[in-house]
């Protein structure tokens, strides 16, 4: 080895540059901690088991390629390069682009590393300009609510932050899942348990400024509409909710979670179900209040366009036994609406016109109200404030319509209060006859009144209650 060491040093010695006078260099030897030298004249490296490591204190590369300082090395982008060598590496990233205000231009977006956390922002010239840390409840150190995000993407030139895309086209194995934006919380923590958002999303917005939006989402169907899915409330079948092919936002429960189908989140444990949710959508005040709940446009629904009449369409549907509940200032349901139509049944509708509130009974009973059995008031008809203005249940529909009331079986209808006859002359009682037989009536211009006998043609001014026999009407 020593011998080695003296002819590298004698060509050193040939080769060294002129310092004023030519001098020759001591011996050259492996000490015993592994130092290359040659006396105290010059370290070459270290010997490392059966490595020999040179560390000189310059290194100038000759022939293609970078010369000079290792820092201002360089190397030409080349695609057909071996892969891992320099000149690869930079052919892989040197086609980077990002869009510019005239085409493109390179990215040259900041970047910065902070406590393990990535910090971008498209400013080209200088670090990431904090604007988000004093606007979002944190400060000019933090991103957002006190803390730092993993990845931080701050836009500087005013257009969007953040664009997640997917291709389906580029799948090339079943399978797959194609998602652009995906977000995940896995709320793990036992001691001192906290709440953890999968997603979060806020707009503020100052005075004088334009609309803001927390969130928009958009469907867009390019199809003809031909090969389209109607779906409904159904849990399974064609038509089944899940089966829509184009819809702006579905919400579930259970993220698909069944027996013997995916093991718990660290890996190990077996998941037996995943347990019901409190709710799928909740509004609710988080120092401020909303003007409305829920609006659904005019024109928004398939059928409908705000103008009414025959055009209808179905802004909520559910599923039978589903009820709309209003609590009484407790858990409990004070009042509800609900639906038990069968598939064999008829359908209702209640419907709200400038004539009234109907009910399409399409052929069933129209309407039932259900009482207690202790219940004595039944149904309330709230009337004017004086006896010319009653409440009133009119048979209408029709110039002959008739209006009736029955109790089933031995029950018998009561009148609990005085029951008052609409008044007739003899000339306008409606014709006795056999839809009319055992019809009621007073009239207020008799004559002579005689039981059972027939009414003459009146002109008088006795009032007298009148029988519709079938054939005609009498005094009774």
């Amino acid at each position: 080895m020593k011998r080695s060491l003296l002819t590298l040093a004698a060509l050193l010695g040939l080769s060294a540059p002129v310092l004023g006078q030519t001098r020759a260099l001591p011996p050259g030897e492996i000490r015993a901690n592994g130092d290359i030298t040659f006396g105290n004249a010059l370290k070459l490296g270290k010997r490392e088991g059966n490595k020999t490591v040179i560390t000189p204190d310059t290194l100038q590369i000759l022939g293609p390629g970078s010369t000079g300082d290792v820092s201002k090395m360089n190397a030409v982008p080349d695609p057909s390069a071996p892969a891992g060598t320099l000149a690869k590496s930079l052919s892989d990233i040197a086609g980077f682009k990002a869009p510019g205000a005239s085409g493109t231009a390179r990215l040259d977006a900041s970047y910065n590393i902070v406590n393990s956390r990535s910090l971008f922002n498209s400013g080209a010239t200088s670090g990431p300009a904090n604007w988000l840390g004093n606007g979002a409840g944190g400060d000019a150190n933090n991103y957002a609510y006190g803390s730092f995000a993993q990845g931080v993407f701050l836009s500087g030139i005013g257009d969007v932050g953040v664009v997640g895309a997917v291709r389906t086209g580029d799948i090339t194995s079943p399978g797959r899942l194609p998602i652009g934006n995906m977000g995940w919380c896995f709320n793990t923590k036992t001691t001192a348990p906290q709440t953890c958002w999968a997603g979060y999303m806020e707009a503020r917005r100052a005075k004088g400024t334009g609309q803001i939006h927390a969130l928009e989402l958009n469907t867009t169907d390019l199809s003809d509409g031909t090969d389209r899915i109607i779906p409904s409330a159904m849990k399974s079948g064609p038509n089944a909710i899940y089966s829509a092919y184009a819809s702006v936002l579905n919400l579930a429960s259970g993220g698909n979670v069944k027996p013997g189908f995916q093991t718990g989140w660290d890996g190990t444990k077996e998941v037996l179900q995943a347990a019901d949710i409190g709710s799928y959508l909740s509004l609710y005040s988080n120092a401020a209040r909303a003007e409305k709940g829920i609006i659904i446009s005019e024109d928004a629904i398939v059928g409908c366009d705000g103008t009414g009449g025959s055009k209808t369409c179905t802004g909520l549907e559910m599923g039978r036994g589903t009820d709309i509940g209003w609590i009484d200032g407790s858990t409990r349901h004070g009042a509800l609406i609900n639906s038990d139509v069968s598939p064999s049944g008829n359908g209702q509708r209640l419907r709200f016109t400038d004539f009234g509130t109907i009910i399409d009974g399409y052929g069933g009973a129209t309407l039932q109200i259900v009482g207690k059995s202790s219940d004595v008031n039944g149904v309330q008809l709230l009337a004017g404030a004086s006896a010319g203005a009653p409440a009133r249940l009119i048979g209408a529909g029709s110039p002959n319509a008739s209006l009736g009331l029955s109790a089933t079986g031995g029950g018998v209808v009561q009148m609990q209060s005085v029951m008052q006859l609409a008044p007739h002359t003899i000339a306008s009682l409606p014709v006795c006859d056999a839809a009319r037989v055992g019809g009621m009536a007073y009239v207020t211009d008799a004559t002579t009144v005689n039981y059972r006998n027939g009414l003459g043609t009146g002109g008088g001014s006795l009032k007298a209650l009148v029988f519709c026999t079938g054939d005609a009407w009498e005094y009774h």
